[in-house]
């Protein structure tokens, strides 16, 4: 299982570069767009992408870039306003099923919130993480070293993992792993002989190689 066939991303500044580290070890097709042409020279030569020049807010540009058959977008632009127009038009308009956005002005946050979108906020190292956790599904994530981070997720009525044991966890432990489980406040001493229920927080060390592979687990 994978995270997604095709990702979107609109913005090919220092995060999304930083983004592509890792979103380019999964089975993902990426297309990057950006009116600045030698920032997508620079991301193509160092990344297998797709890249595509144009203004993304254009709706004809992005179902140029297919996003009409995209599960994953990401608005990463330098403008909170651009942000939003994008992610309305990919979430509302083209039905993208999953639809991430940046922000610069926490002030923003209830606007965002109003529309669906998940939101890290910031352009530093810990906006990379938090973006790379929402594309997935934690609700924190952080980088704990270059090939490994630990993230939060709470089971959801959804969610693959409900009612499923977490010695039963599908995943290799090389790839990710249940470190623990949080019930009602509480760490839960024995999680392996309980089976997971809607409100569980789960604490997730996962191999960001392979996080395309959990995402289909934190729905």
């Amino acid at each position: 299982m994978t995270l997604a066939k095709r990702a979107i991303i609109v913005g090919a500044g220092v995060t999304t570069e930083s983004l592509l580290e890792d979103l380019t070890k999964w089975d993902l097709e990426i297309v990057v767009i950006d009116l600045d042409k030698s920032k997508l020279d620079k991301l193509t030569q160092k990344y297998d992408i797709l890249a595509l020049e144009g203004d993304a807010t254009d709706i004809d540009v992005l179902k140029e870039a297919g996003a009409e058959k995209a599960d994953l977008f990401l608005a990463n632009t330098d403008s909170d306003s651009t942000n939003f127009m994008l992610s309305y038009q990919a979430y509302k308009v083209l039905g993208i099923p999953k639809v991430v956005a940046s922000i610069r002005n926490p002030k923003n946050l209830g606007i965002f919130k109003e529309l669906g979108t998940s939101i890290p906020i910031s352009t530093t190292r810990a906006a990379t993480d938090a973006l790379l956790g929402a594309l997935v599904g934690f609700s924190s994530f952080q980088s704990v070293s270059k090939s490994w981070g630990i993230g939060t997720y709470t089971v959801t009525h959804r969610s693959p993992l409900a009612n499923q044991s977490p010695k039963d966890f599908p995943l290799p432990p090389e790839q990710a792993f249940i470190a623990s489980v949080v019930r009602e406040g509480e760490v839960v001493r024995e999680p392996e002989d309980i089976q997971l229920v809607p409100g569980d927080v789960l604490v997730i060390f996962a191999n960001k190689a392979h996080l395309g592979k959990l995402a289909p687990l934190l729905r």
